[in-house]
């Protein structure tokens, strides 16, 4: 297991990060994101607690506890109420 420094909420504590600095980790929480939905779920708690960065200064989303899986396996909406998937991944 990848051992994750500080969540952004902490690691920008008392400092902004640059604009390039910023539009990098948009574009990555972006791709992030659309793996997960690609993969048919959907996290439901994205914020700056939920987002580390790794010892490479990566970015990594957290905490799944939230995540429902929305599409079956034919890429159909499940309907509400029948969400097979919830916990971590």
């Amino acid at each position: 297991m990848q051992k994750l420094g500080a969540n952004l909420k902490d690691h920008y504590t008392n400092q902004f990060p640059c604009p390039r600095e910023a539009s990098k980790f948009a574009l990555k929480l972006i791709t992030l994101l659309q793996g997960l939905h690609e993969a048919g779920y959907i996290h439901n708690d994205v914020c700056l607690e939920n987002i580390c960065l790794d010892a490479n200064g990566d970015l990594k989303l957290i905490d799944f506890n939230f995540c429902t899986k929305y599409n079956d396996s034919h890429g159909m909406l499940i309907p509400e109420g029948q969400v097979p998937f919830r916990g971590d991944v």
